[in-house]
């Protein structure tokens, strides 16, 4: 949930990032363009089409597999030893990951050491290999998730997250052909607009 939260917050701000950028691209066209008539579309403009494109859905779950590899890297420096998560799917809002049964034992093996208080039952690494990996789910989540909050951590976490969002955004999932096609209804819609506004203005003159 927290990297949904987050997500969230960093697609706009890639948004905003790239409406700034088209809209430079946008005022170069402009002032290049042989048509006196042509429109050129403000920055408000170009950032409304490109919220019309965005599928946040889409953008998160394209970014999810990257998201769990930065976490696994973040986490396993923390650890020092590699925790080998790995990206299984979603389960609603939830980024469902797995951990080898290997890691789960040094994992558990850290908690111990350290003295965390974070998993929901105790059990032994004894225990842990004769269960099930999906048995102690919940407990290793938890205590992940601890490892996840300290301010450090999470700051490295999100600066991943400005550049895979931009990267998204501005690569991967905007679709230009169809940017292209909007941009361009939008410039004749407004300027069959500024032309009924001045026909209406040379209508009111004639009458006078």
């Amino acid at each position: 949930m927290w990297f949904y939260n987050e997500c969230d917050a960093e697609i706009e701000r890639s948004m905003e990032r790239e409406g700034g950028r088209m809209a430079d691209e946008e005022a170069e066209r402009w002032r290049n363009s042989a048509d006196d008539d042509d429109i050129m579309l403000e920055e408000e403009d170009i950032r409304g089409i490109l919220w019309e494109l965005c599928d946040f859905g889409a953008l998160k779950t394209a970014a999810s597999p990257d998201y769990v590899a930065t976490v696994n890297g973040e986490l396993s420096r923390k650890l020092k030893f590699d925790l080998d998560l790995r990206f299984v799917g979603h389960d609603g809002f939830d980024i469902v990951a797995s951990i080898s049964r290997s890691a789960a034992a040094k994992l558990h093996a850290f908690s111990q050491a350290h003295d965390h208080r974070h998993l929901l039952g105790d059990f032994d690494p004894d225990e842990l290999r004769r269960s099930k990996a999906e048995d102690w789910s919940d407990e290793f989540s938890v205590l992940i998730g601890t490892l996840l909050e300290p301010e450090a951590v999470q700051m490295r976490l999100l600066d991943h997250l400005a550049s895979m969002t931009d990267a998204l955004c501005c690569d991967r999932l905007l679709n230009l052909k169809e940017y292209e096609t909007r941009a361009h209804r939008l410039r004749r819609a407004r300027r069959d607009e500024a032309r009924r506004r001045i026909d209406e203005i040379e209508r009111k003159r004639a009458l006078h």
